[in-house]
């Protein structure tokens, strides 16, 4: 039951998604990242322990301004995290950790496991074209952070696990503790 519950809960985060990915808000704000990731790893982190995956957030005591769509940034950031949660291997950690750079704050997503092979890994890693279907992005996880994320890299090699960053512009705020 337990199983089914999660499925009927990704299938409703997904259709959400495409919703967030119809709608027009391509509006860039100015958010705090170090919170943005803080609320999606808690509300990812459930559904990852039920996987026996830990989910560890190293983040900075303050906040980093960066500059993204909210709503599609949100999305594209727990769907990346979800998709880690289920390729993780049980009883292993995935571990999520952002970085402050001068001109832009970078988010690195780790986890041991299978890996990608190569073909799946190009697949992933192709480029986005505008005339997909709207549904393409929502359906795969990597695509739809891409969408996002536009320098999304993707890292992955069978039986070595997979590492995704990406990076967006700094805000204004000073982002210092």
């Amino acid at each position: 039951v337990l199983e089914q519950a999660e499925d009927v809960t990704l299938a409703l985060e997904e259709l959400r998604a495409v919703g967030d990915l119809e709608d027009d808000e391509d509006q860039l704000l100015e958010l705090d990242l170090t919170k943005l990731v803080r609320e999606v790893v808690r509300e990812v982190r459930p559904a990852a322990t039920l996987r026996k995956i830990s989910l560890e957030a190293r983040l900075p005591a303050f906040a980093l301004p960066a500059v993204a769509p909210p709503s599609r940034a949100r999305s594209a950031l727990a769907a990346l995290l979800r998709e880690a949660a289920t390729a993780a291997a049980p009883g292993s950690k995935v571990l999520v950790e952002i970085h402050d750079r001068s001109d832009a704050t970078s988010v690195r997503i780790r986890w041991p496991g299978a890996g990608l092979e190569p073909s799946l890994l190009a697949q992933c890693t192709g480029p986005w074209h505008e005339d997909a279907s709207v549904l393409a992005p929502a359906l795969h996880p990597y695509a739809r952070a891409r969408h996002v994320f536009a320098d999304l890299e993707l890292t992955s090699s069978p039986g070595e696990g997979t590492a995704v960053a990406f990076s967006l512009p700094r805000g204004r705020g000073s982002g210092t503790g």
